[in-house]
């Protein structure tokens, strides 16, 4: 007894609280307390769209499993009815013959009558008893009654009366031809018609033609029939056949089939009909339920492609042609004047929206709530717009009941007004799903139900997930139950074994998949490189492997300044993210230099503008936002280019979002923090650290002149004083006296250091 599915699509609505506050006595907020009852009135509503659309396609598969040609039945039951008695019968405007045999029965006034069998002879003429030989050839049966009549009047047997029929006519043979089911010759009385004929022959074969027969008489077709008009209309002219006539049944012209919601869905075939209407007027007009708007064609262009047309269906010459589908769908089940009802009501359902009705009005016609009915709070949920998320409106249904305009509110089309129960007023249990879903987190539990609910509320699984996954259920010990179940399945179908019922409490988890991603690893490879650029990358590749597949480097590349970076496992601290904020003048300079030292080297003075990472405004300096969460989330990874390059030792590997940075060889060394004039010293061979902050004008007063450290241009990051001679692209940093005394503060320094350096490289790929 699995609870309603409830889709992860659109269908499941953006639920806005109303201002005011969850209702008397309820634990937790509103949309907590409803959102299970409104996804549950939402899936009924659409599980009626469902099923009406169910229903149709169910007409449309069965139309199609027994859909005949037009006009078919009307042969195969007419050959079911044939029978032998059918021989004896002739038309009363049938005229005589030489050879027919005729009887005639002569009674007196008294009662008493005799009866005689008489042939007509090869004149034309029958011999009766007390008459003679009468001219019978070329009359009818009536005609040769009267006659009979007219003579006796004149003889002593002017008391009798006769009366005439035909006991047998001549047979004639004629031939039914070409496309029929029985083709053949075929011995018919005298008189037959050409129906007579192709209800004799079975009529048409599954190829032949219904609305092109034709009659041959003497090598010339005297008459051509359509069937039509007697299968639609029961009118028929069908002309008489003589001994030696054709029936010819041609192969059929141009097809169309007509599904769906007309009258007589079926194969129809084509002479004269060239428009959607006048095709829908052979299918017998379209039925009440069809929908007008659109109608669709199916249809075979140059014998290879398949398309679809959508053509109105009233009024259309949309011209239509042989081998296409016409499908005439139904209306849906959405009512375009109604208003639902749901809850703790005697009569819940859809209502008709009648002008300045309101909740009193609706009630009165659900005839009142339900005993226990919650009355301190109902809700209506309205959409003003097709693409708007639902609105919740509360309100108090007790003062709605008294008449209170504040609370009997007047409804809109398609409004959903929600009556709630006691129990479910008092809803606070509550389940949690964590994990590759699109949204985790807690869902309030309801009786009944299962896993597959809580994941789909929780918008379905994401493509990473594994495929089995875990309950944790804890038991009245204390100890945690675990349970595991296979998601997949569970998704599959409802009925799955896996598809475990949820207790309050519970917590679903589903886990990833090994090496799971939605998108294949990428590597950035950027500046001296022959082929820059982004490159897809297998787990594990080597960083060696990935520079060769991009031609190598360029001869000018300068190898000890090459920056790896690669995004941090761990969370970023708060920590680490006051300390970058607090040091945003120190991020400011040191982008300015990176720029200037970039404009130097490629001597393009445009350079400098591309590659500025910030902006001043008249609040102070500001960061990019998205650069800052870069430098964050981003470490750097020492790394000795040349070696790996020589025989791979010391090959870091590749990640996903990995960024290496091979730049042309620096000019100048940075000097950030506390100096008088921070910036960039062109570089000299043999000058230390304390030679370029000499250059940048020396200490500030508040520096801190024994901690001064130096980032080498590959990452490496060591203490002034022992770092020997300074190599182009290094930076040398003099933090101050207030950040080295303050606790923490120092190494957070660093590693803000190591980060702003690494924006930098972060903005070139940005770029």
């Amino acid at each position: 007894s699995a609870s309603p599915v409830v889709s992860p699509s659109p269908l499941v609505p953006e639920v806005e609280s109303p201002p005011m506050g969850p209702p008397p006595g309820v634990r937790g907020s509103t949309s907590q307390w409803n959102d299970l009852r409104i996804l549950s009135v939402l899936e009924k509503i659409r599980l009626q769209k469902e099923e009406t659309a169910r229903l149709q396609q169910e007409r449309i598969l069965a139309q199609q499993a027994t859909l005949q040609r037009f006009g078919m039945p009307f042969f195969s039951r007419s050959i079911e009815d044939l029978s032998g008695s059918m021989e004896g019968i002739i038309p009363e405007d049938y005229r005589l013959l030489p050879g027919d045999e005729l009887e005639a029965t002569v009674t007196n006034l008294n009662g008493g009558s005799s009866m005689e069998a008489v042939v007509v002879d090869e004149t034309g003429r029958a011999s009766f008893t007390g008459l003679g030989p009468i001219s019978v050839e070329g009359l009818t049966r009536a005609q040769v009654e009267s006659t009979v009549n007219s003579s006796l009047s004149r003889t002593r047997l002017r008391n009798m009366t006769a009366r005439v029929r035909i006991l047998q006519a001549q047979k004639i043979r004629v031939f039914v031809l070409g496309e029929a089911a029985r083709p053949g010759g075929y011995l018919m009385n005298s008189g037959s018609t050409l129906l007579d004929a192709l209800l004799r022959a079975g009529g048409p074969s599954e190829t032949g033609s219904f609305r092109k027969i034709t009659l041959q008489r003497n090598g010339r077709t005297i008459a051509t029939l359509d069937l039509y008009p007697l299968l639609i209309n029961g009118k028929l002219d069908s002309p008489r056949l003589l001994m030696g006539d054709r029936v010819f049944i041609p192969l059929a012209g141009d097809q169309i089939t007509v599904l769906g919601e007309v009258k007589r869905p079926a194969i129809y075939e084509l002479l004269g009909e060239r428009t959607l209407d006048q095709v829908i007027r052979l299918a017998g007009g379209a039925l009440p339920e069809a929908y007008s708007p659109f109608v669709q064609i199916r249809r075979v262009t140059g014998n290879q492609d398949r398309i679809v047309l959508d053509v109105p269906l009233k009024g259309s010459r949309v011209p239509v042609r042989g081998g296409d589908t016409v499908l005439v769908r139904t209306v849906l089940q959405d009512l375009t004047n109604g208003v639902y009802l749901e809850g703790a009501t005697n009569r819940p359902g859809w209502y008709q929206l009648r002008p300045g009705m309101r909740i009193q009005d609706l009630l009165s016609q659900a005839e009142g709530l339900k005993e226990g009915a919650y009355g301190p709070h109902a809700e209506i949920f309205r959409r003003a717009a097709p693409e708007q998320p639902l609105q919740m409106i509360g309100f108090s249904l007790d003062r709605a009941l008294l008449g209170d305009p504040a609370n009997n509110l007047t409804l809109a089309r398609g409004d959903i007004v929600l009556i709630f129960s006691e129990d479910e007023a008092q809803f606070q249990q509550r389940v949690r799903v964590q994990g590759q879903v699109q949204s985790p987190g807690e869902y309030p539990f309801h009786q009944s139900m299962r896993v597959r609910d809580l994941v789909l509320l929780a918008g379905g699984t994401s493509q990473e997930a594994a495929p089995m996954a875990e309950i944790a259920r804890s038991t009245p010990s204390g100890d945690v139950q675990i349970i595991a179940f296979n998601v997949e399945r569970v998704m599959l179908s409802p009925q799955a074994a896996d598809n475990v019922e949820l207790m309050s409490g519970d917590a679903v988890v589903i886990r990833p998949r090994l090496h799971a991603r939605p998108f294949p690893a990428s590597v950035a490879l950027v500046g001296e490189f022959v082929n820059p650029g982004v490159y897809f990358v297998n787990p594990g590749e080597d960083l060696r492997a990935v520079i060769q597949r991009a031609g190598g480097l360029t001869p000018a590349a300068y190898f000890p300044a090459a920056v790896l970076t690669r995004e941090l496992p761990e969370i970023v601290s708060s920590d680490r993210q006051k300390v970058i904020r607090d040091f945003l003048d120190v991020i400011q300079e040191v982008a300015r230099q990176y720029a200037a030292a970039e404009a130097m080297r490629q001597s393009d003075p445009r350079a400098a503008g591309r590659l500025d990472l910030t902006s001043i405004s008249d609040s102070g300096t500001s960061v990019d936002p998205r650069l800052l969460g870069a430098i964050l989330k981003t470490g750097r990874v020492p790394i000795e280019l040349d070696q790996i390059l020589v025989n791979g030792n010391g090959d870091p590997g590749v990640v996903d979002g990995d960024v290496l940075y091979v730049p042309l060889k620096p000019r100048t060394v940075s000097v950030v923090g506390a100096v008088s004039l921070p910036s960039g010293i062109i570089w000299r061979p043999g000058f230390s650290a304390f030679d370029y902050i000499n250059r940048a004008g020396g200490f500030l007063h508040d520096a801190e002149e024994g901690e001064v450290m130096v980032m080498r241009a590959n990452g490496e990051l060591v203490r002034a004083d022992r770092a020997g001679q300074i190599g182009p692209g290094d930076v040398v940093a003099v933090p101050n006296k207030a950040i080295v005394a303050k606790p923490d503060a120092f190494e957070s320094f660093l590693q803000v250091l190591q980060a702003v350096v690494n924006g930098a490289v972060l903005f070139r790929v940005f770029n």
